[in-house]
């Protein structure tokens, strides 16, 4: 592991990002997280060991190492700052955009948005899957 470089999470949530304290410490990894879950991230309120955060972005930052670029994309609702990634890659002669997004269920949106309301819309959470150009 110690040749990883940089550690990302798509939200901060235990059951997502619980070891990256670890990770970190062990590797030396550069810890990168969307803005809205920095303090999160940082604070483990739960005993959890923390972790801190190297680089803060924000919605339409790039993640850059070697040929990979990574896209975050701010998609509030699971969490303040909960995050979508996409990144291009070539398959065949075409570029295709992929999108890895940490939950795509509308219930936990909704929960979330009741308790604080971190989006506008519901909605939100869903534009970077349609209108990114993949297939």
């Amino acid at each position: 592991m110690t040749a990883m470089k940089i550690l990302l999470i798509s939200h901060a949530h235990g059951d997502h990002d619980e070891g990256t304290g670890i990770i970190q410490k062990e590797t030396g990894a550069k810890l990168m997280v969307m803005d809205g879950d920095v303090a999160d991230e940082e604070s483990r309120a739960t005993g959890r060991p923390g972790a801190k955060v190297d680089r803060v972005l924000h919605d339409g930052d790039t993640v850059e190492l070697g040929a990979s670029k990574l896209v975050a994309h701010l998609t509030p609702g699971h969490t303040k700052g909960c995050t979508t990634w996409t990144m291009p890659v070539r398959d065949g002669g075409r570029t295709l955009n992929v999108v890895k997004r940490p939950n795509l269920n509308m219930q936990s949106t909704q929960v979330i948005a009741s308790e604080r309301p971190v989006i506008p819309n519901v909605t939100r959470p869903f534009r970077p899957a349609r209108t990114s150009p993949s297939s």
